[in-house]
């Protein structure tokens, strides 16, 4: 008889346990004001919902999010000269929202209404051959794409009056040999004047050799310019040198004619 007592309690015990946890399993944990399996909506972005599964809220998007804003599957939309898409797609069960980036280069104009280029876009301003660049690189994000546009100058030139000319080109100009120079930092005409001699130009290096009782040549020569400071000078000055005529210390004097007898 106290066996069969036994058996009994025992048996009460374990099924007292297995019903404890079955109703424990069954009991979900809620997500702050919402419980289990509540669904509700963004407070501002209409393509955004949660889901309340166990203790953990769960987004659910329909469409794609921009600044604050929703976007609908396959709408596009444009700010300045960037062109964005909202597109789907699916990966296993899930399915995934993302914004597509067409960026374009913004053209200024002086006085003008800015333009926008494509990428790869070649076009002439003034003088200067410049073109569309852009380039993506991956964010400190998996999936974050980084873009930039800028405009690069292809070829860059000299531009007086309405032509144009390109580094090493040579024109002349009023006694004056000037050369398009273009650099990293910066593109200008560098001019260098000759001499003028009995209402003629001659270039720095050359010379004249006139018909007298005595052979008489006079040769245009480059000097070194220098300042008062010591520094050097890139204008150049044409003076004439007079005979015996010693410049003073820190006078410009180029270019100017010397007299070979």
């Amino acid at each position: 008889m106290v066996s069969i007592v036994m058996r009994y309690v025992f048996l009460s015990c374990v099924l007292f346990h297995v019903i404890a946890y079955v109703t424990a399993a069954s009991v979900k944990a809620n997500c702050g004001n919402h419980t289990h399996g509540d669904n509700w909506n963004h407070d501002t972005l209409t393509c955004l919902t949660y889901r309340c599964r166990d203790g953990t809220i769960y987004p659910k998007y329909t469409g794609c999010v921009k600044n604050d804003k929703c976007y609908d599957v396959d709408q596009k939309w444009q700010k300045d000269c960037s062109k964005f898409q909202c597109v789907s797609y699916k990966k296993g069960n899930m399915t995934f929202f993302e914004t597509k980036l067409d960026m374009q280069c913004t053209v200024e104009r002086t006085g003008k209404k800015s333009t926008c280029k494509p990428n790869g876009a070649k076009w002439k301003d003034n003088c200067d051959y410049k073109r569309c660049d852009v380039t993506t690189s991956q964010g400190y994000k998996a999936g974050n794409m980084q873009y930039s546009a800028q405009v690069i100058n292809v070829k860059q030139g000299c531009k007086v009056g309405r032509k144009c000319y390109y580094d090493g080109d040579q024109w002349f100009k009023k006694c004056v040999w000037y050369t398009c120079k273009v650099t990293p930092l910066y593109t200008k005409a560098v001019s260098v004047p000759g001499c003028t001699h009995k209402k003629k130009c001659y270039k720095v290096g050359s010379s004249d050799r006139t018909k007298t009782s005595m052979a008489v040549t006079n040769t245009c020569v480059n000097r070194p310019i220098k300042q008062l400071d010591g520094q050097s000078s890139q204008v150049p000055v044409t003076i004439r040198e007079s005979a015996g005529r010693v410049s003073p210390p820190g006078e410009r004097t180029l270019p100017v004619w010397r007299r070979h007898v």
